[in-house]
Order: structure tokens, then C-alpha cells, then sequence
């Protein structure tokens, strides 16, 4: 999460053209919130990056499964399939996953899983759970359990106009019961909440959005200095024709605060030319470089937005190479 934030607080130059957005889709999430990240499984799927990345993911984990159930990788991934009801890649449609503590995110996490038309086994799992217990909300039950010692999990399963099913998730009760609200069509019942707008496209694979950076961004240096006028940040990755598209939006205190950030990238472009012209044989320095200068920018008003295009197949190859280092 860091190291993203800083690519986005570096990378500040030139125009940029956004993807056309088809619609928008809103969390309500406690206010100390500090950030929501939404993934779009089945665009990550159907991406020539993602698609990879996952069927090596995938197989790595099944591997292990296969080695503690002493089965073979279909036997193990056919079992998880019984067990759970359905098959994750194919059911699963988003998830988003927010917390408040970057540190331990455990202790407010909140996710909310976009399903099809079924939950499986996972409602009957439950009962399985220690400590279980259900209660009811707005006609609405929310299960409970400690599956770690020390710990509740609230659950609840919603089911929206078309007949999809939605796992809402949280060790926050009132978490779970603001997003019950929000999927009624209930106003904000109080300051305690706010709403977390994700911008969607047809190849969005994944959005990211921060409204309270880590704390190691208050230490001195730099990324301190930016954070002490970045409002808000915003990424979103998409694939389309063969290239992925990365985009961020920076939104500053004032307009005045912006132009700083502008004239910091110019800055940081010129140092990174004269670097890669000093050391022509440092490969590292030499992509870098390619990078930056694809970066596009544009700024309305407070906002700065960012954008670079990588090709897909030097993105699938740095990280299936880092994926079978592991």
C-alpha cells in the first residue's frame, strides 16, 4: 500500500486522457475508514495480466492443499469446491476490503463479497463456528462467531432486486449493519459513517482509494511533506487493447497545493533523465525512466490526475517472475 502511494505522489507530468466510466458503486463505511480497495475478480480473470497471474496463484495454492491432504491438485480443488458449494473464480464477482488500521487491519476489517446467484454451503458453514449466534436486524439476520480466540465476526448475506448474493463481513457490528442500511436504501444514521464512491469501467480490474495515509508517511522527508497536503488518493488499474493502464487522481488541500505537486514531477522527471544518461548501463534505472516519461497528468483544480501505459507482457512476466521466486 505504501509503495503505491509513493508511485503516485512521484509520477506528476503531462496531459491525461481518463477511461470512460459506466457507473459508480458506493460503500457505506465507518468514518475513521482509511481506505477501501475493490477487485474485480472476473475482469482480472478475462485480463491478459490477470488471467496469469491468477492460474499461478491458483495452482500454487492448490499445491499446497494437495501436499497436506496427500491428493492430487484436481482432487484437492474439487474437494474445496464440495466443501465451500461452488467454484470461487467462477461465483465471485467483486470484493472489497476496507480497515482503518494499516498496521493491523484485522481489527476493523470490512469486506463485502460480490456473489452470483448463490452463497453455497457458506451460510450452513457457519453453524460449525465457535461460539455461534444470530440475531436479527431490519429483517435481516446477522451471524456471529469467534473462529480466534478473542475475536467476533459478524456475517451477513444479502440479496439484492436481481437475485445476487452479497457476504457482508466485519468484526465491527455496526459496520455490517450500515451496509444492511445502505442496501435498503436507509439515509446515514448518524456522523459515525461515510460514503466511498468507486468509479467503475468495463476493464477496471482494481480501485483503490485512501483518505488517511499510513503512519510512516508522518515521519520526516518527502512523503511527509506530501502528506501534509494530500486530502485524498485514488488508483485504478485497467487492461484493454494489450496495455495496462494505470491512473491516479491526488486530491490536494487547495489549488495552490496541487501546482506544487505539478512542479515536483517536473522536477523528479528532469532527475530521472539525467540519471539514466549518467548510468546507461543500470537496467533498473533505464525502465524507470521508460516509465516516467509515458506518465500523462492533468489538474482541475485541486486534483491532479496521472496516468501511465505499460504493455501487458512486461507486467506478466515481472511478476510471474516474482511469483515462482516464492
Amino acid at each position: 500500500m505504501r509503495y503505491l502511494l509513493l508511485a503516485a505522489f512521484a509520477l506528476l507530468n503531462g496531459p491525461w486522457a481518463g477511461t470512460a466510466l459506466a457507473a459508480e458503486t458506493t460503500y457505506r463505511l465507518p468514518s475513521d475508514s482509511a481506505f477501501l480497495l475493490e477487485l474485480n475478480l472476473q475482469a482480472v480473470r478475462n485480463s491478459e495480466v490477470g488471467g496469469k497471474i491468477l492460474d499461478l496463484a491458483m495452482e500454487k495454492a492448490v499445491e499446497k492443499l494437495a501436499q497436506k491432504g496427500n491428493t492430487s491438485r484436481e482432487e484437492a480443488l474439487r474437494q474445496v469446491e464440495q466443501i465451500v458449494g461452488f467454484n470461487p473464480l467462477e461465483e465471485v464477482k467483486t470484493l472489497a476490503v476496507s480497515a482503518a488500521d494499516y498496521e493491523k487491519p484485522e481489527t476493523s476489517l470490512i469486506a463485502v463479497v460480490q456473489l452470483g446467484k448463490t452463497t453455497g454451503n457458506l451460510e450452513g458453514l457457519l453453524l460449525g463456528l465457535p461460539e455461534y449466534q444470530v440475531t436479527e436486524y431490519e429483517g435481516q439476520q446477522i451471524h456471529s462467531a469467534a473462529p480466534d480466540a478473542g475475536q467476533t465476526l459478524y456475517v451477513a448475506f444479502v440479496t439484492d432486486e436481481a437475485g445476487n448474493r452479497r457476504i457482508l463481513f466485519s468484526p465491527k457490528r455496526e459496520a455490517v449493519t450500515g451496509l444492511i442500511d445502505q442496501a435498503a436504501g436507509k439515509a446515514a444514521s448518524s456522523e459515525a459513517s461515510r460514503d466511498f464512491v468507486i468509479e467503475q469501467a468495463e476493464d477496471r480490474l482494481l480501485s483503490l482509494k485512501t483518505v488517511k495515509l499510513p503512519e510512516d508517511f508522518q515521519e520526516e522527508g518527502p512523503p511527509a511533506n506530501i502528506a501534509k497536503i494530500l486530502k485524498d488518493a485514488t488508483m485504478n488499474i485497467d487492461e484493454a487493447d494489450g496495455r495496462m493502464a494505470i491512473e491516479f487522481a491526488l486530491v490536494a488541500g487547495n489549488e495552490q497545493q496541487a501546482e506544487q505537486l505539478r512542479q515536483m514531477a517536473q522536477g523528479f522527471v528532469a532527475m530521472i533523465e539525467f540519471a539514466k544518461t549518467a548510468n546507461p548501463d543500470d537496467d533498473k534505472l533505464q525502465k524507470i525512466s521508460g516509465l516516467v516519461n509515458d506518465a500523462v497528468t492533468s489538474r482541475d483544480g485541486a486534483t491532479v490526475k496521472v496516468g501511465l501505459q505499460i504493455p501487458a507482457a512486461e507486467v506478466t512476466a515481472l511478476l510471474e517472475e516474482k511469483l515462482k521466486n516464492k
